[in-house]
């Protein structure tokens, strides 16, 4: 091998020197600027590679030591797949300042100065990552330090966003402090390092903070305004979904939510909801293992979930459902709802392919079975299960139930399939893989270079994109999600194999975890639901009313009722939600009926028929799950309604026997009124007068001898005589006048 040298002349090596300079110097100028020193007015261009990965963390309005504790546990998972994967594409952090519109305004210096190490720790040692404080509030004092932390600061040009000042000017930075800010400031360029410097170091005797319009010429943050985290989250293409944790101090609650969705099941939930919030709960994880029930229940109980935060201004609380491999169909109502989905991954075993892995893990979507045998379809498939079975059916009929079929589970495709479109937009999550969960008609595909997703109706207006794409769902088919597919597409952001691998991702403290425990109101809900149970309630509350109509003032018999009848319908109302209402106006319409009958209209005619026909109608309805709609469900209701007639006939047993007893038994004889002598001895009266001698009696007025129910004696002179009252009950002594006579029915009025 020949080597040669050449000696470079100095003015030669003068001129590669200055071509040196020159290179580095337009290096410097020509190179596109990152996200932090983008055109005006436009939004920061991340390296065009795809989507990042990243979070999304709501920062404390008063920063602890606990807040850059609980940043590290959290970021710990993440960033190790990040690394394991080689740390191709990007990592982006992003530190919302202002969640929920609170000012940040830590004085804690030791805190502060924590996370803003961390910070730069991170942003030396993580190749790849960027971190983005997000400002679009007020932030001051020593809340400052990590945004001045991070690599880029997106601010809002809303009045009311500030950064800074981080001390009053009368008040000077301790020098221990303001070596730390210049330690931070170290990776600013002069001219915006200068410009920070003003928030804490007094300038002709005073610290200032930056509007937008102020800090963006000075090259402190962005050049285009973010007034909302959506449009952070765009510029850094970042996923939408479970993006949001929490630093504050973990209070966690997991709740199950197991087993076919009913409007028990949904009421069970938001109780136990409500506890945890109460408790003051910060992390609710939701362990979705539910399936089947009642579509608009499932969808209920998941907008319930996504609207919790509407209320609570500056303490949200977090949402994970951890979506099992029991979960099915209607569950995924219940993830949508939730800030985050997080799922059960199959468990490892040898010699098992892909397909068969995804198989047993959890999944999202099976809803084909579901639609087709959906509870509003019952009558309908047991029609055509029949006609089936029957020898020499009527092919004419069974093709009409076929397409009478057909038609109706189209509908519920497009109403379950729009709903869970709904609910996965509210969320941030892809609404189309929503929506072909439960529709099957159009075919999707997936283009992994935009990271979109394309319906079979956007083929013609996006042909390049539609021809790039790869199909997940193919036209005529449901789609149902594994774990790795969800993970895929950004609708779940992690895979655990169980509880305890989530408590691990997420940073929580696994001792510390809470669950809701037994549910006393359930329990209590299941007793009253007996069969046996709900009879004698009735049977009891019909009894105590009769009482109460027949002895007056007392109350206690009342009481009872009342309580007796509110106890059936709550029950009945924890699985029959809307129709309960229904039920109790027939209830309470038919007690009105029959008040009218014994108060107002004497005698027993149409008036008490009707109201003893809708009591029990009422009660029926209420026991039964929905209004009925053919011959069978009006048959069921019969038979619903049959056990409440015998406890009414058991009601006039009881009170005629009550009535028999109950003055002669010691104590309980003081819950009636005893009648004064003058009414003893009108009970031992002779039989009233002859007719003509009533008729005499038109607009006389009498004393009532006894209480009149409205029937009871009444003292017309010497001579006692049978009559009704008008107008309902009328105490011994009143005064009363007759004002009808017709036969031996003799009506009077109090005057």
């Amino acid at each position: 091998m020949i080597h040669s040298t050449t000696r470079l002349s100095p003015p030669l090596l003068r001129r590669v020197g200055l071509a040196w300079a020159v290179g580095a110097l337009a290096a410097l100028f020509l190179v596109p600027p990152g996200p932090s020193r983008a055109p005006a007015q436009q939004p920061a261009k991340p390296p065009p590679k795809g989507p990042a990965q990243g979070l999304v963390f709501p920062v404390p309005g008063t920063i602890t030591s606990e807040t850059t504790n609980r940043l590290k546990a959290l970021l710990k998972a993440p960033l190790n797949n990040y690394k394991t994967a080689g740390a191709l594409g990007r990592f982006v952090l992003v530190l919302d300042m202002n969640p929920g519109g609170l000012r940040a305004e830590s004085k804690n210096f030791g805190a502060c100065w924590d996370l803003a190490e961390h910070l730069l720790t991170l942003r030396n040692d993580v190749a790849g990552l960027e971190t983005v404080a997000f400002v679009h509030g007020e932030v001051k004092f020593h809340s400052v330090l990590p945004v001045l932390a991070c690599k880029n600061i997106a601010m809002s040009d809303s009045p009311e966003t500030r950064l800074g000042p981080v001390v009053p000017p009368t008040e000077p930075l301790p020098p221990v402090h303001a070596a730390a800010y210049e330690q931070v400031l170290k990776k600013s360029g002069e001219k915006t390092a200068n410009a920070l410097r003003r928030m804490f170091k007094p300038a002709d005797g005073s610290t200032i903070g930056y509007s937008f319009e102020q800090a963006r010429p000075l090259d402190v943050c962005e050049q285009a305004p973010y007034n909302t985290l959506e449009e952070v989250l765009n510029a850094y293409r970042l996923p939408r979904a479970g993006t949001r944790r929490s630093l504050d101090r973990i209070v966690c609650w997991r709740i199950p939510v197991e087993g076919e969705v009913t409007r028990r099941l949904q009421g069970r939930v938001q109780r136990s909801v409500e506890r945890a919030l109460r408790a003051r709960a910060n992390v609710l994880v939701f362990e979705v293992s539910c399936f089947a029930g009642e579509s608009q229940n499932a969808q209920e109980l998941g907008a319930y979930l996504a609207h919790l935060n509407d209320k609570r201004g500056e303490s949200p609380v977090e949402t994970i459902a951890y979506v099992t491999r029991e979960a099915r169909n209607t569950a995924a109502f219940v993830a949508l709802g939730c800030g985050k989905i997080v799922m059960q991954r199959p468990p490892p075993e040898a010699n098992e392919d892909e397909t068969e892995a995804d198989r047993k893990g959890a999944h999202l979507g099976d809803f084909e079975d579901y639609l087709n045998k959906h509870p509003s379809l019952a009558d309908l498939n047991k029609e055509r299960e029949a006609l089936a079975r029957r020898p020499g059916a009527a092919p004419l009929k069974l093709i009409e139930l076929e397409l009478a079929h057909a038609q109706r589970v189209l509908e519920l495709e497009k109403t379950i399939g729009k709903n869970l479109a709904d609910a996965a937009r509210d969320k941030g999550y892809p609404a189309l893989l929503a929506e072909g969960l439960a529709d099957r008609h159009d075919e999707i595909r997936y283009v992994p270079a935009k990271s979109a997703f394309l319906s079979s109706k956007d083929a013609d207006e996006r042909k390049a994109d539609w021809d790039a794409g790869k199909t997940i769902k193919p036209a005529g088919k449901y789609l149902t999600l594994t774990a790795r597919q969800a993970k895929e597409f950004g609708v779940a952001t992690d895979l655990v194999k169980d509880f305890d691998e989530l408590c691990e991702i997420e940073g929580i403290p696994r001792g510390d975890v809470r669950t809701p425990g037994s549910d006393w109101l359930e329990g209590l809900g299941d007793f009253l639901r007996n069969p046996w149970v709900s009879v004698l309630l009735v049977m009891v509350g019909i009894t105590c009313l009769i009482l109460e109509l027949k002895m007056p003032g007392v109350g206690l018999p009342g009481v009872i009722s009342a309580i007796c009848f509110v106890l059936f319908f709550w029950s009945q109302s924890q699985l029959n939600g809307q129709i309960i209402w229904l039920a109790v106006l027939l209830f309470l319409l038919g007690l009105i009926l029959i008040g009218l009958e014994v108060f107002v209209l004497p005698g027993f005619g149409v008036a008490g028929i009707s109201g003893i026909l809708l009591v029990l109608c009422g009660l029926g309805l209420a026991a039964s799950r929905e209004w009925p709609s053919s011959s069978a469900d009006w048959v069921r209701l019969g038979q619903k309604i049959g056990p409440f007639g015998l406890s009414l006939l058991g009601a006039l047993v009881s009170v005629a026997v009550i009535v028999r007893y109950l003055p002669h038994i010691p104590v309980l004889n003081r819950l009636m009124h005893r009648p004064d002598e003058a009414a003893e001895g009108a009970e031992e009266a002779l039989d009233n007068p002859g007719h003509a001698e009533l008729a005499a009696l038109l607009g006389a007025i009498g004393v009532a001898a006894t209480p009149l129910r409205p029937a009871g004696k009444t003292q017309f002179g010497d001579s006692f005589v049978d009559v009704v009252a008008e107008g309902g009950y009328i105490m011994p002594g009143a005064r009363v006048q007759v004002v009808e006579v017709e036969g031996n029915r003799v009506v009077v009025k109090e005057v």
